[in-house]
């Protein structure tokens, strides 16, 4: 009879202890889909930056006057649902996390994005240009 209630008080701790360490390995902390880290905050971002360089480069590429591709690529990204890689997010969150963002820093990454990307194609040769580019894009967002 001891050995019987020993087997089982061993099995109950056990099967105890798997329970409470696969607990403490695959227990999820909820999270509200409002809260936004700073890293979340850099990746959405980043995303809608590219969103904003593709657009204007495609417009150089076919022929859009740079004014008209800045001007189309600010117009096609006026909202989060324009642009198909934040739809995800949107659809978990909403728009109150894109209002959040920082407008400044989208602009400036944007612009970084499309003199990599597509400077050649508007003749940014030098850091002047590159500046004169920048308070370009910078005002016509601002203006929009």
């Amino acid at each position: 009879m001891l050995k019987i209630f020993t087997k089982l008080i061993r099995a109950t701790s056990v099967l105890l202890s798997i329970f409470f360490l696969l607990n403490s390995l695959f227990y999820l902390q909820p999270a509200s889909a409002k809260e936004l880290t700073a890293e979340g905050k850099a990746t959405l971002e980043e995303t809608i930056s590219k969103g904003y360089s593709s657009k204007f480069c495609n417009a150089i590429g076919m022929g859009v006057s740079k004014k008209g591709a800045i001007k189309l690529s600010i117009v096609e990204n006026s909202k989060p649902s324009f642009n198909p890689s934040l739809w995800l997010d949107l659809a978990f969150s909403g728009e109150e996390k894109f209002k959040e963002l920082d407008q400044d820093r989208i602009v400036e990454l944007a612009a970084d994005k499309v003199i990599d990307q597509c400077g050649g194609a508007i003749g940014i040769n030098d850091s002047n240009d590159i500046e004169t580019f920048k308070f370009e894009f910078k005002s016509e967002a601002i203006n929009q």
